[in-house]
């Protein structure tokens, strides 16, 4: 990563446990007007379904009425390609020892650029089953992509009437929501087996060159 080298080597530790560079790009790109909310797990449904690659099975989904499915919705699933595991080479942690901050957020700000010309869906859910632990986390990918959508959102309890008020009456925790941005098409010559970013002081991620859906639920 010989291009690393045009960046300072000091690194820079966020002393605010609100707010750091890493965070505000990560987090700005969901309010961005390419981005388009998906409101409920049926629409997440309907939207993976239609998406290239994917492959409608004949097996039903279990108690498709109690997760607010279609009666008829069927199991989803895809080729993801090569890379179906979590390598160590794409883990970056934002605040460990010879991790450079600027270089990274470079990086971050040349990717938020490129993702102005794709389209992107978001979905909110709760992460958590117990009013003593919940948090919010909001997850952005790119079009073509909504099969890993639909899955990140069946894997939590997606952002409905009912979870907001069970989570308005949880226990107040210092913590930001967490912000997952995914783009697995990203490519960079220095990263060949994808990045995934971390700023876990202010629970923010990237996961970039990525397409394995486990890749977002091992975020959490």
């Amino acid at each position: 990563m010989g291009s690393i080298q045009q960046f300072e080597k000091t690194d820079i530790r966020p002393e605010n446990p609100l707010f750091s560079s890493t965070k505000t790009l990560i987090e700005t790109i969901f309010y961005g007007n390419n981005v388009e909310l998906v409101p409920d797990l049926e629409s997440a449904y309907y939207k993976a379904k239609k998406a290239p690659g994917t492959i409608v099975t004949d097996l039903p989904v279990k108690h498709a009425d109690k997760l607010a499915l279609p009666a008829d919705a069927k199991m989803l699933v895809g080729n993801d390609g090569k890379i179906v595991g979590r390598t160590s080479a794409a883990r970056v942690i934002i605040g460990q020892p010879g991790v450079n901050q600027k270089y990274y957020d470079a990086l971050l700000r040349e990717a938020m650029y490129q993702a102005t010309k794709q389209k992107f869906y978001q979905g909110n859910v709760i992460v958590g089953l117990h009013e003593e632990f919940m948090i919010r986390s909001h997850v952005l990918v790119p079009e073509g992509f909504e099969l890993n959508l639909y899955s990140y959102l069946l894997n939590f309890q997606i952002e409905t009437a009912h979870w907001r008020t069970r989570y308005q009456h949880s226990k107040p925790l210092k913590e930001n929501d967490i912000y997952l941005f995914a783009n697995p098409e990203w490519t960079h010559p220095d990263f060949p087996h994808g990045l995934a970013l971390f700023d876990p002081i202010h629970n923010v991620a990237a996961i970039l060159g990525l397409r394995y859906f486990g890749e977002l639920k091992k975020e959490h």
